[in-house]
């Protein structure tokens, strides 16, 4: 079992796990609550990595990692590169995404 502490090699394992065995790799969630601690693991039965996450941006991350491992699993594909790999931050929530979704909220009453 391998405890990665760089979340983009995290993600990067998980997606080559998934690439090689996609049929038998599962992930796993753990809260600890008097640690505040999230614990995520993603094993294939040969290979396990695990990620531990304190801060509320982490715990952010593992909530995108929890849909985008749900569309790895369910697509079909053969190669790393069709696999969706857009959630990965990039140095936080940019005001520019902020104001593009305020622009695509619908009016209501009309």
């Amino acid at each position: 079992m391998v405890l990665l502490s760089d979340w983009q090699a995290f993600v990067l394992a998980v997606r080559d796990m998934i690439t090689h065995s996609p049929n038998t790799t599962r992930c796993t969630i753990k809260y600890k609550r008097q640690a505040a601690e999230l614990t995520l693991k993603v094993t294939d039965n040969v290979t396990c990595v695990k990620y531990k996450a304190s801060s509320p941006a982490e715990m952010k991350n593992i909530d995108r990692f929890g849909r985008a491992f749900m569309q790895w699993t369910l697509r079909p594909s053969s190669s790393v590169e069709d696999l969706p790999f857009d959630f990965l931050p990039t140095g936080g929530d940019s005001a520019q995404g902020k104001r593009e979704a305020k622009t695509r909220r619908r009016k209501r009453g009309a």
